[in-house]
C-alpha cells in the first residue's frame, strides 16, 4: 500500500484530482441537479425532518435526486477520497492518514443508498431508514471535518519542518538519505 501512494500521490495526480473535484462541485452539481434542499448536504436531520424536505419534492425532483445518487453522486466522493488521500499521504508520507478519508467515502455510500430508498419508496415513509440514513450523514460530515484537521496539521507541520530544518537536512529528506 505504501509503495502505490509513494507512486502516485505526487502534485501532477493532485492537481488533476483537485480539477476533478472542483468540475463536479463548479459546473456539474449546479448544472445538473435540481434546484431544491438536498438531504446530503444538511450537517444533520431527524426523521421527521428528512420527510418534510422529501415531502415538498415534486416527483420530478425526486426522480432528479435518485438519478443524480445513482450516477454523479457515486463517482463524486470516490473522486474527493483519492484526492484527499493523495493529498495526505504527500503531507505526512505515512499510508494511515492517506486512508481516513475513504472512510467519509464508505459513509457517503451508505448515505445515497439511504436517500435513493426513501424516494423511491416514497409516499411510504420508513422511518428507521430515515433516521439511519441521518446517522450516515452526519458521520460522514464529521470524518470529512476529521480530514480538513488532518490536512490542516498536514500542512502546518510540512511548513513547520520547511522553515526549521537547515538546507542540508532538505536536501537529504528529499533524496532520501
Amino acid at each position: 500500500m505504501y509503495r502505490f501512494f509513494a507512486a502516485y500521490s505526487v502534485p501532477k495526480n493532485i492537481l488533476f484530482l483537485l480539477g476533478i473535484v472542483l468540475l463536479f462541485r463548479i459546473v456539474l452539481f449546479p448544472s445538473l441537479l435540481p434546484e431544491a434542499e438536498m438531504l446530503d448536504t444538511r450537517f444533520s436531520y431527524t426523521a421527521k425532518e428528512a420527510y418534510e424536505i422529501i415531502d415538498d419534492y415534486r416527483p420530478d425532483v425526486r426522480r432528479g435526486f435518485i438519478l443524480s445518487a445513482l450516477t454523479l453522486d457515486m463517482v463524486f466522493p470516490f473522486a474527493y477520497s483519492v484526492f484527499f488521500s493523495f493529498l495526505l499521504f504527500f503531507l505526512f508520507k505515512r499510508t494511515l492518514p492517506a486512508l481516513f478519508p475513504f472512510s467519509a467515502m464508505f459513509l457517503d455510500y451508505l448515505e445515497n443508498t439511504g436517500i435513493v430508498i426513501l424516494l423511491t419508496q416514497y409516499p411510504q415513509k420508513i422511518m428507521s431508514l430515515a433516521a439511519l440514513t441521518g446517522v450516515f450523514t452526519t458521520l460522514k460530515w464529521i470524518l470529512l471535518l476529521g480530514t480538513m484537521i488532518l490536512l490542516a496539521a498536514g500542512c502546518i507541520r510540512k511548513i513547520v519542518v520547511t522553515l526549521y530544518s537547515s538546507p542540508g537536512e532538505n536536501a537529504a529528506g528529499k533524496n532520501g538519505e
